[in-house]
Parts: C-alpha cells; structure tokens; sequence
C-alpha cells in the first residue's frame, strides 16, 4: 500500500467501523477501514443474536455478518486487510502505519475492539498450539469432534451451544458460580451434547498425548484427566489498544474533545459488547464527525 492521505481512518471493521463506514459514506466521505482479519469483529463467534432490531426470530452471526458485508460493499466502502502497527499524532496529523505502508488522515476512528486474555505457559512447546483457541469461529464447521471450553461467562456458553451442533461439548468453569446469562445456561442444561462442570481447575501446560490433548483437572481434591480434540479458552477480553503511540495514549482525551479522535464499540464499552451499542455507537460517531 503506497503512502497516502485521506480525511478519516477507521481501524477495525466489526459492526461499530461498518456502521461508521457506512453512516460516512451516506454522508459523502470516503473513509479507509483498516481490518487485520475478515470484517464482522466478534459478531463471527456468535451463534445466535437475539436482541439484534429487525430479526425477530434472531439471526445467526455469520448471517447478520454476511449482511453488514454486502452493505460495505454496496456503499463501495474501502476496506484495506492489514493489520494496524501503530497509530501517532504529529503536528496535529494523525499517522497510521501497517506492514504495508502509512497512511495520514486528519480523523481517526478507534473501532478495533477486545483481544482474548490468554494464557503464556498453556504450551510452551508448541505441540498443541493449532488445538487451541481462545474464539470460536475458526471451529464453527468441525463436525464429530470432542471440544473443551474453559469459562463461566457468556461467551462460554454460547461457543458451547453454537458447537455442539455438530460436536461433544464439554463446559469446565473454574467457579461454583456462572456469570452468563440465566437463557444461556438454561439450555446449555437442556442440550444434550454440552456436558458442563463447575469448580474445575486445569493444570497448564496442556499435555499431548495420541495426537489429543489431555487436560489434567482437579475438583474438589479429586484429580482426573480428559482428552480432547479441541480447546477453547473463554476467560475475558480486554480493549485492543496495543498500536496506540505514546503521543495518542497522553493527549487522549483532548483530541476526543477536539473531534479528531474516536473510540467506538467494543473498544470502548468495556463490558457492554453488544451488537446494537456498537452499530449505534459507529452512527453516532459518524454524524458528530460530519457535523
């Protein structure tokens, strides 16, 4: 990508970007989204939206992803696949730097969303490294396959409903207690392909055995191990601001203020990840970036 200039840059193409994007190009401007994997952000791991308006019987994320797609492409918005190294301010110019080349704007867009929290001694020799995930979406066509979710929360439950469509599912949950919703847990306990077990600690690092990993546990001073042929990590996220210059991260709050700079999504509503906060969060930048 040759070095260019344009008025405004949206880093991240989940919902609150596309929204943005779109709302931007309604308006006339010609915004370059930068996206580092395929555009839908967390939205992809989703199994089934509900609260979603205009799908009363829900909608599944990789449909309600296919759609805001066609609506970039509709609108012909610009959408570059690299991934953000930085972002700095200059001089009151904003520079955003890829592996590919530079780009300047005078607005920037923060719509890059949450990265998993993981775990640095899970596998340090690497021999279980392409069997274990911390989203869902890269196992959603596996089929007759045993997989291990570890978490307590929303996202848990659901990637263990959304695989066990197709799989054995089974839910540790470090914690007597489940921090999803009441409608999530009901029917993981109605579906019966989804084993769930509460106050499980596993041991780190996993261990391979027979081309599976085998997942040493203990619960309530009883060891056990459980072989699998997939892990899932689900035990929080946290704003991905990573690429952020010193510069950015100081004067903040001023160029939030000033209009040049925007936090939008996922990015910026800690535990409010919902689907229509961002898309209103990205329409609402938008205008305030028009006005």
């Amino acid at each position: 990508m040759a070095a260019q200039s344009r008025d405004i840059v949206i880093i991240g193409a989940g919902p609150a970007g596309i929204a943005a994007a779109v709302q931007l190009r309604r308006q006339g401007h010609n915004p370059l989204v930068f996206e580092m994997d395929e555009p839908g952000g967390l939205l992809r791991n989703a199994g089934w939206v509900e609260n979603y308006p205009g799908f009363p019987d829900g909608i599944s994320g990789e449909e309600l992803v296919s759609l805001f797609t066609r609506q970039l492409k509709r609108w012909d918005v610009e959408v570059v696949k690299q991934k953000v190294t930085s972002l700095s301010i200059d001089n009151g110019c904003f520079t955003v730097a890829t592996n590919d080349g530079c780009v300047s704007a005078r607005v920037a867009v923060i719509a890059s969303g949450t990265k998993a929290n993981t775990l640095d001694d899970i596998d340090p020799t690497g021999s279980a490294r392409d069997r274990i995930f911390y989203e869902v979406h890269p196992l959603i066509h596996k089929t007759n396959k045993t997989i291990a979710i570890i978490g307590g929360g929303d996202a848990a439950f659901d990637y263990a409903l959304t695989l066990s469509k197709h799989n054995e599912v089974t839910i540790f949950n470090r914690s007597y207690k489940t921090r999803c919703l009441p409608l999530l847990k009901k029917r993981v306990q109605t579906a019966s392909p989804i084993t769930y077990k509460d106050n499980v600690s596993v041991k780190y690092p996993i261990r391979v055995s027979n081309d599976k990993l085998v997942l040493d546990c203990e619960s309530d001073g009883n060891s056990f191990d459980f072989t699998a042929d997939y892990l899932i990590l689900a035990i929080g996220r946290k704003p991905h601001l990573v690429f952020l210059s010193d510069e950015v991260i100081a004067g903040m709050d001023k160029l939030k203020k000033s209009g040049y700079l925007y936090t939008i999504g996922d990015v910026a509503n800690e535990a409010f990840r919902q689907t229509a906060i961002a898309v209103g969060d990205g329409v609402k930048a938008a205008m305030r970036i028009d006005r």
